[in-house]
């Protein structure tokens, strides 16, 4: 009489089992039925077999994950392609905004993931990448009155070729831009006639120069007061005119000195040298202008022959004695004057003496020539021949200015 309900119970806690998955709500039932038929058994393996499955898939990798790895290598060469071609900043900058995403889907592989270590090694180079680009993305360093500027990267784009050899734009004394040949040959800067005359730019010498077919020419010198490419900027060149028949001039070595150069089709780059950025950074100092006074005075120190002798201040750091005769027009140093200052020959010129003979005396720049609160910028001084001890001050320092010698001081007075 007991049996028919034990059949019933049998196949509605199978049924349990099998909805449930093993679930433990249903695990006493499950091991009653166990104890008590042979052909349920069975079903207690099936659950565990059941719950493996569910764990294997929790762990797969998704479509997603792995796209994310794709992707950045697809922006990545998008970003390859750009850097390979780029001529400008704004090039650089969409480069940069390339690199940055491609690394930031690198960074979102995980470490299970079968393409982790791929990502890893994608992610150095490429922020080797970015880094790179945001250099040559930077804007260039703001200019200053006086000293050179070194930029880390600076470029130019290739506007020709002439003969194979590229053409650039170079911006000269911060006001106008001419069209130079880029050879690596040339040494020094060599400009035409029709840009000293533009500029107008003076002779301030002449020099001997080896030219191209190994001949030596001696031509005139000039002073150029700035050459400027892409934020770099080379002041106090000087350069030599080229003869008349010369259309376009030369871009020297001087003024890409201390930088790696890099050639490309359509861009020529620019890189500092390691040895010329681990110098110590120099602070610039303030600008120095021409001042004009109304009034200044000069004590005299004494006398040389009846001549006097005053004090002047070169380069905003040095002081030297210098005769103050009102015969010499331009202004003339000794050689050890010049040595002590550091002064970079810039050519020869010819000059008229005392004795009324022609003489030829080496020409440089000083910075600046100071008495009291007077201050002549950027002036252009004779150097003498080797025993003068006494340098002459010019009427090209008190130009413009009345003067009154008296016995222990000379008076200076705007005109």
């Amino acid at each position: 009489m007991r049996t028919p309900p034990l059949k019933t119970y049998i196949p509605i806690a199978l049924s349990s089992i099998l909805a449930l998955g093993g679930v433990s709500s249903c695990a006493n039932n499950t091991q009653i039925v166990a104890d008590k038929s042979a052909e349920a058994a069975p079903a207690a393996p099936s659950a565990k077999v059941a719950v493996k499955r569910v764990s294997t898939k929790a762990v797969e990798p998704t479509s997603k994950t792995i796209s994310s790895y794709e992707r950045a290598l697809d922006i990545a060469a998008g970003a390859t392609l750009i850097s390979n071609s780029a001529v400008s900043r704004q090039d650089w900058n969409l480069a940069v905004n390339r690199w940055q995403e491609a690394i930031g889907l690198l960074k979102t592989v995980p470490g299970w993931s079968r393409d982790r270590a791929n990502a890893q090694k994608k992610l150095s180079q490429y922020q080797s990448y970015l880094a790179d680009a945001k250099l040559k993305a930077a804007p260039p360093p703001a200019k200053v009155c006086s000293g050179d500027t070194n930029p880390q990267f600076f470029s130019v784009p290739i506007k020709g070729r002439v003969g194979g050899t590229p053409v650039v734009e170079v911006n000269f004394n911060d006001q106008q831009k001419f069209e130079m040949i880029f050879d690596t040959g040339a040494s020094h800067t060599l400009i035409t006639r029709s840009i000293a005359a533009t500029l107008g730019l003076p002779p301030v010498g002449s020099a001997k120069i080896r030219i191209a077919n190994g001949s030596v020419v001696v031509l005139p010198i000039a002073l150029v007061k700035s050459n400027e490419i892409d934020g770099r900027v080379k002041r106090d060149i000087p350069v030599a005119v080229a003869p008349p028949a010369m259309q376009i001039g030369l871009l020297g070595q001087d003024f890409y000195k201390g930088y790696d150069v890099i050639i490309k089709e359509n861009i020529i780059e620019f890189h500092r040298q390691n040895s010329a950025a681990n110098k110590k950074a120099v602070k610039p100092k303030p600008c120095l202008v021409d001042t004009t006074p109304q009034f200044f005075s000069a004590p005299i120190k004494t006398r040389k022959m009846g001549i006097p002798v005053v004090e002047v201040t070169f380069n905003d750091k040095q002081k030297f004695p210098m005769i103050f005769d009102t015969g010499a027009t331009k202004t003339l140093i000794t050689q050890p004057m010049a040595a002590k200052l550091k002064l970079q020959r810039l050519g020869t010129t010819e000059a008229t003496i005392a004795d009324g003979s022609v003489a030829k005396f080496d020409v440089a720049l000083v910075k600046s020539n100071k008495i009291a609160n007077r201050i002549k910028r950027d002036v252009l001084v004779s150097v003498a021949p080797a025993g003068m001890d006494v340098g002459l001050l010019g009427q090209d320092f008190y130009e413009g200015y009345n003067i009154t010698i008296k016995e222990n001081v000379i008076e200076f007075r705007r005109q």
